[in-house]
């Protein structure tokens, strides 16, 4: 989703949006307390928010609650091997000094990548917890957080034994504040049920046995690009919870049915 400049988000803007209004917007959704919630979010798409990602992050602890959780992708794709980027990619002569400086993962000091302003101020939470994985981590706070984060594989990365293979088992939600479906990472759990992938080797830098080193694992070669129209066609089905909020369209689904119909629709649509 195109990031769009102050001045424009001010400009698009009808009215400033408040925390109350984003809470209630949240709760037309289906979302109420003690709900495990999985958040998509994209701060420009509201229009100019009052308190900005502060009280976008405030309006989903209070609506969930004490008793609910709230879980955000925490992902750190500048720790990969930079011989497979691609976007942007470095010449190749960078190649080698890059990988001899790049510092080891370490989930108490690495930032998110391209997970914007909202993840990046809950991963600051003073109850966040982040599961240990160095390239796809996730960062949830509430009740609930220490159980979806504690067990992470390095792969399948977005399989059964991750944060996102525990919200699956549990009663958890979907909810896309503002963002298109091609950045709903809950589909990747779909892709690894639907075993219709290749598989791709990826390097990452993590401590090992109190040293820093580069590794290689085979994992699958996880693929978004159809996401959107898989998104087109279960926002057709009724448990899909759509909302505007101030500029935002946004929604909601049970995550379990979301990753099922998803899967389905894999096996069906790719070759």
């Amino acid at each position: 989703m195109k990031k769009l400049t102050q001045e424009k988000v001010i400009a698009k803007s009808k009215f400033p949006i408040v925390q109350s209004m984003i809470e209630e917007g949240i709760k037309s959704l289906g979302i109420k307390k003690g709900d495990i919630v999985l958040v998509h979010s994209s701060l420009s798409s509201f229009g100019y928010v009052v308190g900005a990602e502060v009280a976008v992050v405030r309006a989903l602890l209070n609506v969930v609650g004490e008793t609910g959780t709230i879980i955000m992708p925490a992902q750190s794709s500048e720790n990969t091997d930079p011989t497979e980027w691609e976007n942007p990619p470095v010449p190749k002569e960078w190649w080698n000094i890059i990988k001899e400086n790049t510092p080891a993962y370490d989930k108490n000091l690495f930032n998110t990548r391209g997970m914007g302003k909202i993840p990046n101020l809950l991963l600051q939470h003073k109850k966040a917890v982040r599961s240990n994985h160095p390239i796809v981590s996730f960062v949830a706070v509430g009740k609930k957080a220490n159980k979806i984060c504690r067990r992470h594989d390095l792969q399948p990365m977005f399989g059964k034994n991750t944060p996102l293979g525990i919200m699956y088992n549990m009663t958890a939600k979907v909810l896309m504040l503002g963002t298109d479906y091609d950045t709903t990472t809950c589909f990747h759990l779909s892709e690894v049920i639907s075993n219709k992938l290749p598989t791709n080797r990826i390097g990452t830098k993590i401590i090992k046995n109190n040293h820093e080193e580069w590794i290689k694992f085979i994992d699958f070669d996880y693929n978004n690009d159809d996401f959107q129209l898989l998104g087109n066609a279960m926002d057709k089905e009724s448990f899909v919870n759509k909302q505007q909020i101030g500029n935002a369209l946004c929604r909601s689904f049970d995550l379990k049915s979301g990753v099922d119909y998803a899967t389905r629709w894999i096996i069906r649509n790719r070759g």
